[in-house]
């Protein structure tokens, strides 16, 4: 009866054995080329894992020696459907991926599903995409790898308030940017600079007037006769109801028919 029992309890470990395991849609940095060091990849992984599970968005870094077929966007596509278990959460197998190709240089930035489209408009991929690229050129892997992922949380967080980076929403970001300045220097140049010369000139002016001592020096002999009278208001109150308008700024994410969006570029 033992013997029957032991043998039941092997034949339950050697099924648990014989299943297979995949951990790599865990994998979120994967350096098959052999740029970053383990301790790079680590730290680079925890990052994107926890923006990963915090959004319900996959964030992925891939490196590769060199792309198969005929552009880095198909072979993106390619990788992200052929990893084991798949790339992406949810059911709608949300991602975001930064793969580069070490042979050409190439740089493409891939997403995919509802969440990952909406976050990663086509403007806010190009604008990743170039940011990111200024640290590949100089061989600072680590460093751009590291920019993607954060930036990815950023792009996560701004869509998930309703208001993803793109053409409008950047645009109007830059506009307030430079109003700001033109108000600060406004303020702390223009206004002393004008005051500073509304003294010069009536000091010119009455350069050779002397001060007197007494104030019926002012008053002419005849006196003073007053022709005429002015309401001066010093202070006056505006309001300013500001109108929202509709902008068309050709924004959004263009996606193909297998659900992605891409950019692309070397570096």
């Amino acid at each position: 009866m033992r013997k029957l029992k032991n043998l039941f309890l092997l034949f339950i470990i050697s099924i648990f054995f014989l299943v297979p395991i995949h951990a790599s849609n865990t994998e979120y940095v994967k350096d098959d080329y052999g740029l970053l060091s383990a301790s790079e990849i680590e730290e680079l992984n925890a990052q994107a894992k926890k923006i990963s599970q915090t959004y319900n968005v996959g964030v992925y870094v891939r490196v590769k020696a060199d792309y198969e077929g005929d552009s880095i966007e198909k072979y993106a596509e390619t990788v992200y459907a052929n990893e084991q278990l798949g790339l992406g959460t949810s059911d709608d197998r949300e991602c975001v991926m930064l793969i580069i190709t070490m042979a050409d240089r190439s740089i493409n930035i891939l997403a995919h599903g509802t969440e990952a489209n909406t976050a990663f408009t086509d403007y806010g991929k190009e604008k990743l995409r170039k940011k990111t690229t200024s640290y590949l050129k100089e061989d600072d892997y680590q460093g751009g790898f590291q920019y993607f992922i954060e930036q990815c949380g950023t792009y996560l967080e701004t869509s998930k308030q309703g208001t993803p980076i793109d053409v409008n929403t950047s645009s109007s970001e830059e506009d307030r940017a430079m109003m700001q300045n033109i108000r600060y220097g406004v303020t702390f140049i223009g206004a002393p600079l004008i005051a500073f010369i509304i003294c010069m000139i009536i000091k010119a002016k009455n350069k050779t007037a002397g001060i007197a001592s007494e104030a019926s020096d002012y008053v002419p002999k005849n006196g003073v006769k007053l022709t005429g009278t002015q309401d001066i208001f010093l202070y006056r109150t505006e309001t300013v109801t500001h109108i929202d308008h509709d902008h068309d700024g050709g924004g959004g994410t263009t996606i193909n028919s297998g659900g992605f969006s891409h950019s692309s570029g070397h570096f």
